[in-house]
């Protein structure tokens, strides 16, 4: 069990503080006693580790990540085994992610687009190394205190020209900032990361994400379909060209966006390092991220029949079509009991008659 305490040794390494923990792995802070450099340490979760999906997607984030060498992408520094577990040994980067940094407000445009300038430098790197982030956010995004931008967490990155679903058939990433061809579960590839930067941005500089909904459902469909609001008009003071890079950045159809990351950076050109009068401070629409928990916190999963999450997908679809099957798969990773779950998707349905019929038809 890789329930590791402060004091701890592990192999060269001494556990001296946590740093946090996500869904599925906890990051601690730990020293090398021979060389006293103080690094990051990764792993799985107790909980996880018996899932050989879990330790396979482990696997190849570390080689995805050993495989990547750039200034803005934290780095990797060497990986071993530890009973029957892995461990990942990273770069510690001291600084606050984008998501911590936006629960105070909207940015600086002009810092904002600082950031964004150093992490289209570090996907145009991971691209032309043929590596796709799938899962560009503020929570991945850190930038230190002299300015420098790091982006983190290659957990469900892929080869170009992966789909967006896992084999198990779970949609990967995060709705808010996710493309459209992701959504549908079309193969995705470099220019997903770069939808994702344009939304990322749009909130950075606004305070809210492009695309809302009340419901992970509604949340699709506007991804989908809905088209973002002009940031200069929803930020007064910003130049509409400005705009207009946002909105390529956002086009429904990968074809239709910048078709690199270089090409995104050009178009950002005419504004970086630009100083421009808006209202400050913006308020955020946002709320703290919970990609980071409390150590201890991650609940077991629970296990739930297939029969019934086939007969879900079936009778949710009747109701919102196709988009059922990735909200039942999402659903039920999280809700801890029938009716949970059941209700959870019942709030999917936007009609209250179709609401009853769902729940009406379930066992």
């Amino acid at each position: 069990m890789l329930s590791f305490q402060i004091g701890d040794r592990v192999g060269d390494f001494e556990v001296i503080g946590v740093l946090g923990s996500g869904g599925m792995g906890r990051v601690f802070r730990v020293r090398h006693v021979i060389s006293d450099r103080v690094e990051a340490m990764k792993v799985v979760l107790p909980d996880f580790l018996a899932d050989p999906k879990i330790t396979e997607r482990f696997l190849r984030e570390i080689k995805i990540h050993a495989s990547l060498v750039h200034p803005n992408i934290a780095g990797m520094y060497t990986a071993f085994q530890h009973g029957n577990a892995y461990l990942m040994i990273m770069e510690l980067v001291e600084g606050q992610s984008l998501d911590t940094v936006l629960t105070r407000g909207a940015m600086d445009p002009a810092a904002a687009i600082d950031v964004i300038w150093q992490v289209l430098s570090a996907l145009g790197y991971a691209h032309a190394h043929g590596v796709v982030h799938r899962d560009i956010k503020p929570a991945n995004i850190i930038r230190t205190a002299n300015g420098t931008v790091k982006v983190t967490d290659f957990g469900v990155a892929r080869p170009a020209s992966g789909p967006g679903l896992t084999a198990a058939g779970l949609l990967v990433g995060s709705l808010e900032y996710m493309p459209p061809e992701q959504i549908r579960s079309q193969p995705v590839d470099h220019r997903a990361d770069l939808y994702s930067v344009g939304v990322t941005l749009h909130e950075m500089i606004s305070g809210a994400c492009p695309f809302t909904g009340d419901s992970e459902y509604a949340l699709m469909t506007a991804h989908l379909s809905h088209i973002a609001p002009a940031i200069h008009e929803v930020v007064p003071g910003l130049p509409a060209e400005l705009s207009a890079v946002l909105r390529k950045s956002l086009a429904k159809e990968p074809q239709d966006r910048f078709q690199s990351a270089g090409e995104f950076q050009e178009a950002l050109r005419p504004f970086h390092r630009r100083q421009y009068t808006v209202e400050t401070p913006r308020p955020s629409a946002r709320t703290l991220s919970a990609t980071i928990t409390v150590p201890g916190a991650t609940p077991s999963r629970q296990e739930w029949d297939p029969a019934l999450l086939k007969t879900l997908k079936q009778e949710l679809s009747r109701h919102i079509g196709p988009i059922a099957n990735v909200l039942v798969e999402k659903t039920a990773r999280r809700a801890r009991s029938r009716r949970e779950l059941y209700d959870a998707l019942a709030g999917e349905i936007p009609s209250d008659r179709d609401r009853a019929a769902f729940l009406r038809s379930l066992p």
